[in-house]
């Protein structure tokens, strides 16, 4: 407004720098208006920034209580991870199991013979076979490695092919299934069968599966309680790399209604006769015996005992099966090798239980590497299942990932050992600990804030340690911005109470406060010295304490953030729980804090339009002082000019 320059003003008397001030004091209620508009501005981002730090301490409580609460997480801890590792999901429970690993899973891998020269791969359809599932592929004809290149980008999910050189004159072609267990073993068809013979991949199976007959040629022998069954097995065809496979049910009979022993009869006394005089009769009272009152015998004790299945050779019984009571029939698959060291003579079923029947059938004697009517010829590892012991009972699956024998936890089979590998599936401590320092890192954040803008004192800002020189130089332009704002005062008042309150858990007093798990005003300095940031509330930490409650009362500090106490499924009670509580008024759509946002900014709207109103009565206030100005510096220019005429009629008059 005052840079506008008007034609006819010429300044000579210094007329601009009069309309200047004059239209600056006339301005005073619109720099008025602009600084309280400034200091709304900084309020209201006072404002947003409290409702922030509120919505994240909101945040961090509700962590600790809701859907995806950290104590709610499971982490799984393996005793020797080069052997077995375990994950654990949030469904798993708490608990510990030790597991042997007997055998991992593997895939069909099966090398040819050294190969000298180029080989060239006719034209054909090449057809493999992993498991049940048929794969093929259409060559045109090529060197080796051409052929193993096209496998890999035809089959690269099922199958893998490569040639490698194992001397500096020969190579090998190496092909494997991608899949492990035994039921993805790997076979050829058509052209690939033939190739494979070629190559000596694959050779002529001979007398590789053997079924072994039952006694009477039934199909299921059962074995009763407390009797022994011993199977002849054809000992001079098998070999150590052979497997037993069959099928075994132990039954439980119900022994409720068996009639109870009978107590003994006592001895068998003869007849004593009589004696007959003159057709009279007399008959001898006999002999008598005074028995002890005699009741039934006890019923033979119960005996459980699951080591059933064994494997004779020579003279030797080697257990290889301890079968637990299904009721119905379970696979058992074992390699010979495990338990012989040359030929097996026998299978024997000891059946020492009482009142359990055990009942087999489908044996079969038969080696793993037979593929229908070829087995390979070089195999470098062959289709087979893992197999673990858990607890004492053997399982078998066709991953080395094993996600079904332990609820909700994952086992990773690394490798084969004899060594029990302990597996123990508890709480996620370290995740919990986070949480609950990043609950009361946020909480001690929105304190500083709400303490800088309405305390007064550089006190205040001088306690906050972690300060840049830049955060200091900003809180302190803040400080006491809002000094005796009772929405700010009732904020500290409501976390203070929330955070001091005790709170019911399954210990009761043991763990009721926060102070009993080592966080408080007090907890990170036991010195007797005065630190007034504790009179102020900020919370402090003793990991040490709180390092020791979630280690041996774990589910009691869970309840102290968060508690179910009348048993509906839902968390009413605890720390978190009353914090996220009251703090929801203040940050939910339409709250306090909106709410004095939204007044904020009503009020520099009115501001705004009373500056615009002031504004235009300012051009028009300023255009008239411009004109009266230029009207009287006209006006004396004008007389100027009459005086300089009349100087110039009257030229003596200087003399």
């Amino acid at each position: 407004m005052s840079d506008i320059v008007i034609p006819g003003v010429s300044n000579r008397y210094f007329s601009q720098e009069q309309i200047e001030e004059m239209v600056e004091l006339e301005a005073a209620p619109i720099r008025r208006l602009e600084r309280q508009i400034d200091e709304q501005e900084k309020q209201k981002q006072s404002w947003q920034e409290v409702g922030r730090r509120i919505s994240a301490v909101q945040g961090a409580a509700r962590n600790l209580f809701g859907v995806d609460s950290p104590f709610r997480n499971r982490v799984a801890e393996s005793s020797n991870e080069t052997i077995v590792s375990a994950t654990a999901s949030r469904s798993a429970q708490e608990e510990r199991a030790d597991i042997i690993v007997k055998q991992i899973a593997s895939p069909d891998r099966f090398g040819s013979d050294p190969l000298e020269g180029d080989i060239t791969v006719p034209e054909g359809n090449y057809t493999f076979m992993v498991g049940e599932r048929e794969h093929s592929l259409r060559f045109r004809g090529g060197d080796l490695e051409s052929f193993a290149t096209a496998v890999n980008r035809r089959m690269g999910e099922h199958l893998r092919a490569r040639v490698v050189k194992d001397t500096p004159s020969t190579s090998r072609f190496i092909i494997e299934a991608r899949q492990e267990g035994s039921a993805n073993s790997l076979s050829f068809t058509g052209d690939s069968e033939k190739l494979a013979l070629q190559l000596g991949i694959i050779t002529e199976n001979k007398g590789s599966e053997f079924n072994i007959a039952l006694p009477e040629g039934a199909e299921t022998l059962t074995v009763a309680s407390q009797q022994t069954q011993r199977i002849n097995l054809p000992s001079q065809n098998i070999k150590p790399e052979f497997r037993l496979r069959m099928e075994m049910k132990i039954t439980s009979r119900d022994y409720s209604n068996e009639p109870a022993p009978s107590p003994p009869p006592g001895p068998n006394l003869p007849d004593t006769g009589q004696v007959s005089l003159r057709g009279i009769t007399v008959r001898d009272e006999g002999l008598a015996v005074d028995l002890p009152d005699m009741g039934p015998p006890p019923p033979p004790p119960l005996i459980e005992d699951n080591d059933i299945l064994y494997l004779i050779e020579g003279q030797r019984p080697n257990l290889i099966a301890s079968v637990a009571e299904s009721g119905e029939f379970e696979s058992i698959d074992v390699p010979l090798s495990d338990y012989i060291s040359n030929t097996a003579d026998s299978l024997e079923i000891r059946n020492r239980n009482t009142h359990k029947d055990v009942a087999v059938r489908n044996i079969q004697l038969y080696d793993p590497n037979a593929r229908g009517d070829y087995i390979p010829k070089n195999p470098l590892s062959t289709a087979g299942d893992a197999i673990i012991n858990l607890d004492g009972i053997d399982f078998t699956r066709e991953s080395n990932t094993i996600e079904d024998v332990i609820p909700g936890t994952t086992l990773n089979l690394r490798r084969v050992s004899d060594e029990p590998v302990e597996i123990s599936v508890g709480p996620d401590r370290e995740s919990s600990k986070d949480a609950i320092i990043e609950f009361i890192g946020y909480y001690n954040q929105l304190f500083t804030e709400i303490l800088i803008l309405s305390r007064g004192t550089e006190d205040v800002v001088d306690e906050i340690a972690y300060f840049t020189p830049e955060e200091r130089e900003d809180a302190m332009s803040r400080l006491g911005m809002m000094q005796g704002d009772s929405t700010l005062n009732q904020i500290i008042r409501a976390l203070k109470t929330a955070t001091a309150a005790p709170y019911p858990t399954e210990l009761e007093q043991e763990v009721a406060l926060l102070a009993q798990i080592g966080i408080s005003t007090s907890s990170a300095n036991q010195g007797g010295g005065f630190d007034m940031s504790r009179l102020r509330g900020y919370l402090q930490i003793n990991e040490n304490l709180l390092d020791e409650a979630l280690e041996n009362r774990f589910t009691a500090v869970r309840q102290l953030f968060g508690n179910d106490t009348d048993g509906d499924g839902s968390i009413d009670s605890g720390v978190a729980y009353q914090v996220d509580r009251m703090t929801r008024p203040y940050v939910q759509t339409g709250g306090i804090i909106a709410t004095r946002t939204a007044t904020i900014d009503s009020s520099i709207d009115r501001s705004n339009d009373t500056i615009e109103t002031y504004s235009e009565r300012l051009e028009d206030y300023e255009a008239k002082l411009r004109s009266d100005f230029a009207k009287m510096e006209g006006a004396i220019q004008q007389m100027e000019s009459n005086a300089q005429r009349f100087e110039n009629m009257n030229p003596g008059n200087g003399n």
